[in-house]
């Protein structure tokens, strides 16, 4: 698989693009099934994600806390805003240790070539707040995890 693709479409976006070799309704469920979501979405080697909550529903919450190799932990949460089914979730995003920069993102699930292309828009609050984002090692631990999505895939298309 080609790496993902990161843009910058406005001052206060980021653009996230991945292919994927497996189906739509495959790949929703390693983003949705709390399970799945633990076994890939952990980013360096030696991050783990103990903590995976997913209530997956308009108004439904998320939590995700991962844990570093050093054993400090990092807490993600937000609210789901829309949620269609095999094709896009919209959902808040709140890092715990900056809890008044929340994000609004979007990601969708396209069909595309045998794959899935997996698009994911993230708008923050001002541009610093993009920026501080992206100054974070980001783009490198979410390819690290698409790598070990990509692994699951494998492993899950096996089973079906």
């Amino acid at each position: 698989m080609k790496p993902l693709t990161m843009t910058t479409p406005s001052e206060k976006v980021v653009c996230v693009t991945r292919q994927f070799d497996a189906l739509p309704e495959l790949v929703w469920r390693t983003f949705t099934e709390p399970e799945l979501v633990k076994r890939w979405l952990t980013g360096p080697p030696g991050h783990t994600m103990p903590v995976c909550e997913i209530d997956l529903r308009v108004g439904g919450s998320w939590k995700y806390v991962w844990k570093m190799p050093d054993d400090t932990l990092m807490t993600a949460y937000g609210k789901y805003q829309e949620v269609k089914l095999h094709e896009r979730i919209v959902h808040t995003e709140t890092f715990e240790q900056w809890p008044d920069n929340s994000s609004f993102v979007t990601t969708r699930f396209n069909a595309q070539q045998g794959g899935t292309q997996v698009t994911t828009l993230m708008e923050f609050d001002s541009e610093t707040t993009r920026d501080m984002v992206l100054q974070t090692g980001m783009t490198e631990g979410m390819e690290m995890s698409y790598q070990g999505l990509d692994q699951l895939l494998i492993e899950q298309r096996s089973l079906i």
